[in-house]
């Protein structure tokens, strides 16, 4: 995103270059939006967890899960990539 930013404010960059990037971007966003990935990772505190993405959200797992059966597992946004 930054590059695109960079691209559609800098001066002598021809509206056909800014188009291009535009839909170049646009595209990286759809097929983004149609894979998925499975890993197993840590937290931020250490603990290991699993993680599953699916288009723009990731739910994670772990056995720490187990122990409080109120948390489930949790969906987040991605956010920014």
């Amino acid at each position: 995103m930054n590059r695109l930013r960079e691209v559609m404010t800098t001066e002598g960059v021809s509206i056909g270059e800014q188009y291009r990037r535009l839909m170049e971007a646009y595209q990286i966003e759809l097929e983004y939006g149609r894979t998925m990935a499975s890993y197993k990772g840590k937290l931020d505190d250490g603990r290991e967890a699993n993680f599953l993405r699916l288009a723009g959200y990731r739910w994670l797992t772990g056995p720490w899960m187990a122990k409080r059966p109120d948390t489930g597992c949790r969906a987040e946004g991605m956010g920014s990539r």
